[in-house]
């Protein structure tokens, strides 16, 4: 008989029978709307059992989709990134010195005449 994940862990001593559980102390959010809580709530009274029951073994029994591919960058792409980023670090390099360039242009030449 193959064991799944929600069977009790037991032994016995003598006579008595002692169940080993883990204790549950991990606590993991979730948010839902108040319908989907409802929803569960009302499928796991009609079972039995516990809301917490009842989303453990729905989360813990089902099998994960399989993992999507990822779709490799084009290098196209790849290489305009590159020279965008190139060209970003000429405009911070131009906004950085651009002050004061804009200060000695609007400084006043003092010219020297030499009289003669």
């Amino acid at each position: 008989m193959q064991r799944t994940l929600f069977d009790e862990i037991t032994a016995t001593k003598g006579d008595e029978r002692i169940t080993a559980r883990p204790r549950r102390a991990a606590i993991v959010p979730v948010r839902l709307t108040e319908g989907e809580r409802d929803q569960f709530a009302e499928v796991a009274r009609d079972l039995g059992i516990s809301l917490s029951t009842y989303v453990r073994q729905v989360v813990l029994s089902r099998p994960l989709p399989p993992r999507r591919a990822v779709r490799p960058i084009p290098e196209v792409n790849r290489e305009t990134y590159h020279a965008l980023g190139r060209l970003v670090a000429d405009i911070n390099t131009i906004a950085d010195v651009w002050p004061s360039v804009v200060v000695n242009l609007a400084r006043p030449r003092s010219s020297k005449l030499s009289s003669s």
